[in-house]
């Protein structure tokens, strides 16, 4: 179901999906909860992915983000258990709230270079996370981003950064190195 250049909602069952040419924007929960959904083509041209438009699609195994991407929305891929590495490409700005929430088999995420805020729960609960490049545009790690990341045990945090909110790594119980350079002018709790 489409309007205009809008993926509005996808009713189908199948394994693979191949999104039409044209289509710029994957829209709010179009492909959520579909569990027979195993990998998903998007095509270069589409520019954002709205909130939980990806979201309870526990079987999806791979994602590959088209360069074109500017903005990643709310949920997304949370609870995609399946996936084991993202690239998110360096038009998106902002990895939204609870994007890759509880995908506990994610262990590679490289983030693009004009990142400038990871959101809330961003990333909570990716068990299986052990390498995050975090670029130097980040400014902003928001609250329980890598809450419960049991498999991080490094993590070097950028120049830029500015401001880290409360529970950011939060029972991350392998983490034994993290580097926190002198730029960052809060760390707080809430």
């Amino acid at each position: 179901e489409t309007d205009g250049d809008t993926l509005l909602k996808y009713t189908g069952r199948n394994a693979m999906v191949q999104i039409p040419d044209g289509i710029k924007v994957i829209g709010e929960g179009c492909f959520q909860g579909l569990k027979s959904l195993k990998t998903i083509s998007i095509p270069y041209g589409v520019t954002a992915i709205r909130d939980s438009a990806f979201s309870d699609c526990s079987n999806l195994e791979s994602i590959e983000l088209p360069d074109t991407l500017v903005e990643l929305g709310d949920d997304v891929f949370s609870n995609c258990e399946i996936i084991r590495e993202v690239k998110i490409p360096s038009g998106v700005t902002r990895v939204g709230y609870r994007s890759f929430y509880n995908c506990s088999n994610l262990g590679i995420v490289s983030l693009g270079d004009n990142v400038t805020e990871i959101a809330g729960l961003a990333f909570s609960n990716c068990s299986s996370l052990y390498s995050i490049n975090i670029p130097s545009t980040v400014k902003l790690i928001a609250k329980s981003a890598f809450s419960q990341c049991t498999s991080l045990q490094n993590i070097t945090l950028p120049e830029g950064l500015e401001e880290i909110k409360t529970e950011c790594f939060y029972h991350c119980t392998r983490l034994e190195n993290i580097t926190i350079p002198e730029g960052v002018k809060t760390i707080c709790q809430e």
